[in-house]
């Protein structure tokens, strides 16, 4: 089994399919909150692959005996679905976006701003760049003060990492003038 394996977006609906699936055949009900790759993947950005499936979910204890009779059965990694970002969301999403629904399972994705604001606090350089720029015209920030407000509010607790601003400020900073030559 490869450790570089990535999912496109059809494979990750095959996953949440398996999922459902199997949950059904132990009569249990899940919910599932999907941030990262997988929610830029599925809602923001359909070209997109992700390595894994970072969400938080219940029954927790069921959900990973699930998700790792699919990654045997399907050869693929264990943590194909894991909670290891749960430390990183700031609250509810109360404008997340439903995905999929079953009977045995529904599946909400996080809105674009919610997301970008997990992003921007983690601020991966090489890795959010991105997705923080697909996400930056869904968000309804006007600039970058707006944005830097919205960070400091959903990590209210949390001292910003100074790359998170500096991010940002690159990002969507308008350009500078160019500099006046004297002639």
């Amino acid at each position: 089994m490869s450790k570089d394996i990535y999912f496109d977006r059809e494979q990750v609906v095959e996953l949440l399919n398996d999922l459902s699936r199997a949950l059904g055949a132990r009569n249990t009900r899940a919910e599932i909150f999907l941030v990262g790759g997988s929610a830029m993947s599925l809602c923001y950005s359909p070209r997109r692959l992700t390595r894994d499936l970072d969400a938080v979910f219940e029954p927790k204890t069921i959900v990973y005996e699930i998700a790792s009779e699919i990654a045997n059965a399907r050869n693929i990694p264990g943590s194909w679905l894991n909670d290891g970002v749960k430390g990183f969301l700031h609250g509810d999403d109360p404008e997340a976006n439903v995905f999929f629904e079953s009977e045995w399972l529904t599946v909400r994705v996080a809105s674009p701003r919610y997301l970008f604001l997990l992003k921007a606090f983690a601020s991966r350089i090489g890795g959010d760049e991105d997705d923080l720029k697909t996400l930056w015209p869904l968000t309804g920030f006007n600039n970058v003060a707006e944005a830097l407000t919205a960070l400091e509010k959903a990590y209210p607790h949390v001292e910003l990492p100074p790359r998170s601003k500096f991010l940002l400020l690159e990002l969507f900073s308008p350009p500078l003038p160019p500099p006046h030559l004297a002639p």
